[in-house]
């Protein structure tokens, strides 16, 4: 499995996600377009590496995507 974060400058908010989920779709979301204020991560192996480097952008919502990891 892999593990991704999206993150929105605008609305400071870090998600993490599966690969695999329909808003992440392996990091390319949901139309594959890109925002200026918005970016997906790498990949990561395990879900605690995705949490933490998602703490670690400062954001102030961080969450886990409640549609694949809820």
């Amino acid at each position: 499995m892999s593990y991704w974060v999206y993150v929105d400058d605008v609305t400071s908010m870090a998600k993490v996600h599966l690969g695999s989920c329909g808003f992440c779709n392996y990091g390319r979301g949901m139309k594959d377009t890109r925002l200026p204020d918005n970016h997906w991560s790498e990949g990561f192996a395990d879900r605690e590496t995705a949490n933490a480097w998602a703490k670690a952008t400062g954001k102030r919502d961080v969450a886990e995507c409640k549609h694949c990891l809820g």
